[in-house]
């Protein structure tokens, strides 16, 4: 859903820094050219400034306005989540053609740019539900940097907590995590630093369980490259890998709604991932022999693909490792992460087998269309995290 927009709708009567990923102000939709259109799969939440807007409407453009209005929590368009009765067969918003950009819903005027309103910054990113966004993240791999500038919030504060030296400690963490993944260069190097970052939450959720607020300060997370090239870590063992995650864990997470007959008209590109998974691979892939067998292929096949699944994460951490500032789920976050990941992969060996090949542009078309489905239902999420229950942490002390 769009909720992740957060209320764009906010009194700008105060500057704050803002922190934006470097690209943020080269995003240019693609319009009628785009092979995954967001007028597709999706609630349209409408703000009270649209409802305003368009009450004073009249004739057929109001009743179009009117009848194509449902209620749910709040009023929205494309209540079926199907294809926008505002979507031509050209490919553009009627509303949009008729009217301007400025008359189409706030939230279809922001997507894909995410926003997270600290109180101290913002953070501004473009997500990559949006195959455009989900593009310029792999043509910007080697530039993941925020861009710091001052302005005016998009949004309201999006946060409770004001324990501004736990955020600071966050933002820490986020950066030495990121720095590990960005000297990633083959697949080995990618399942050991996200085994050490598996570790380093479950220790440090274990330490603020305990009252030791100070362990980031006197255990950092730190990741040094060896100077054979590849990582310095404990060599672990198959039974304790966090990523790629197990074969009959990738089962049970297909085995979600993540899933659904309905995706036909709400993602097609995903429903088309998933019925090959399910009609052609998935029985070589439900063995753990078949399923490790596919992705060590696929790892030494791609590694050229290898930096890109790590800037993923990277960029999965810049959206969503600070909801750790109200919640405390340092596991929940970290691992939901590499549940993502290993669906992708998942979904990028199917698209393999089926193709013979993957490209970084496929990848990124891969990208959007699991994401507009993996990330926007509280209910969806849970299920998927808990195929991991049980799950105790890597082996690693580094």
């Amino acid at each position: 859903m769009f909720y992740f927009i957060i209320n764009n709708v906010c009194d700008k009567l105060f500057s704050m820094e803002i922190r934006q990923i470097s690209y943020f102000n080269e995003f240019i939709c693609k319009g009628c050219e785009c092979p995954e259109t967001c007028c597709r799969g999706w609630l349209i939440p409408l703000e009270k400034e649209d409802l305003e807007r368009y009450s004073k409407e009249k004739g057929l453009m109001k009743a179009r306005l009117m009848l194509a209005m449902s209620e749910h929590s709040i009023p929205v368009f494309n209540s079926s989540c199907g294809e926008c009765t505002f979507h031509e067969r050209s490919g553009l918003c009627s509303l949009q053609v008729k009217r301007g950009h400025d008359f189409i819903p706030e939230t279809c005027r922001n997507y894909p740019r995410f926003y997270r309103n600290y109180g101290l910054f913002e953070e501004r990113y473009l997500d990559l539900s949006c195959i455009e966004a989900a593009n310029m993240l792999i043509s910007h791999v080697k530039d993941l940097s925020l861009v710091l500038a001052m302005g005016e919030p998009d949004c309201d504060k999006t946060i409770t907590n004001d324990d501004e030296p736990f955020l600071n400690r966050l933002l820490r963490i986020r950066s030495d995590m990121q720095s590990a993944l960005a000297g990633v260069t083959d697949f080995d190097d990618l399942c050991s630093v996200l085994g050490a970052i598996d570790s380093y939450a479950m220790r440090l959720q274990d330490a603020y369980l305990h009252g030791d607020e100070d362990y980031p300060d006197k255990h950092p997370f730190t990741y040094v490259r060896s100077d054979a090239g590849g990582f310095d870590a404990p060599e672990v063992r198959d039974v304790d890998r966090i990523f790629p995650l197990k074969a009959g864990e990738i089962t049970a997470l297909t085995d979600t709604s993540i899933y659904h007959i309905r995706l036909r008209k709400k993602n097609p590109g995903l429903y088309k991932l998933f019925s090959l998974y399910f009609n052609k691979y998935r029985r070589d892939l439900a063995s753990e022999n078949g399923w490790t067998r596919a992705y060590t292929d696929f790892g030494v096949r791609h590694r050229e693909l290898i930096p890109f699944f790590a800037a993923y994460y990277s960029y999965y951490l810049y959206q969503y490792w600070l909801r750790i500032w109200e919640d405390y789920s340092f596991v929940r976050h970290a691992r939901l992460g590499i549940i993502h990941l290993s669906m992708l992969l998942l979904l990028c060996i199917v698209y393999e087998k089926e193709h013979q090949s993957v490209t970084s542009a496929e990848l990124a078309h891969i990208i959007a269309v699991y994401n507009r489905r993996a990330f926007f239902s509280d209910e969806l999420l849970d299920s998927m995290y808990r195929v991991l229950d049980g799950r105790s942490a890597n082996p690693f002390t580094g």
